[in-house]
């Protein structure tokens, strides 16, 4: 069964948009450096604004184990953690001390085969994502538009649910999912007029095409 994430919100409105439309994962980035940056307050009040109507991510990147266990205490309705960077199993260990039911999601960049991580790092995880790896000159480690050959996923054994990311939209996502062979997709500035500006025509094309 195929799952749209959509990642990067910011608003009420957007949720609304995203949920109404079938979006079954939310993703909220906490991040200064990204344009879709949330306070931990406000991740706080959107993430509890959603319930139990998806999956709430908080999107992070190389994050401190103070913040995870700060997110932990104070963002009760945060149902998961997707991490761009290192993510020792100890640290998923001592959030869980806190929140056992709290689920990990790795992000993952590759450009060729040999980007792809091995199956035993893959497994300490919960779920694992598949994006683009980032430019020399790209400021951010993920939502930077652009993708990657998608064909090498064929032949990728992946034992865990996973999205496949990077430069989708309503026009190319239907082809993503057929060359890659994933159910998950997950994207953000795919469905943007501008970065951090979400588009409700956007998203609701971009899940329409995904779910088709």
């Amino acid at each position: 069964m195929k799952t749209v994430k959509i990642c990067g919100l910011q608003d009420k409105a957007m949720i609304d948009v995203a949920l109404d439309s079938g979006a079954k994962h939310l993703g909220f980035v906490h991040f200064e450096k990204s344009p879709r940056h949330v306070e931990l307050t406000a991740l706080d009040f959107l993430t509890d604004y959603v319930g139990m109507k998806a999956m709430t991510w908080v999107v992070l990147a190389k994050p401190e184990l103070s913040l995870l266990l700060e997110i932990a205490r104070n963002a009760s309705s945060v149902q998961g953690m997707q991490i761009h960077g290192e993510l020792p199993i100890e640290v998923v260990h001592e959030v869980r001390k806190i929140r056992p039911d709290m689920k990990f999601m790795r992000a993952y960049s590759v450009a060729e085969e040999n980007d792809f991580p091995s199956q035993e790092d893959m497994n300490q995880y919960d779920y694992v994502l598949f994006d683009a790896k980032p430019k020399p000159d790209d400021k951010l480690p993920g939502g930077n538009g652009t993708s990657f050959n998608w064909q090498i996923m064929q032949g990728f054994q992946v034992d865990k649910p996973w999205f496949l990311a990077g430069g989708l939209d309503a026009g190319n996502v239907d082809e993503a999912i057929l060359q890659s062979g994933t159910q998950m997709v997950d994207v953000s500035s795919g469905v943007e007029s501008a970065p951090g500006v979400k588009d409700a025509d956007r998203i609701r094309e971009f899940i329409a095409a995904a779910l088709n």
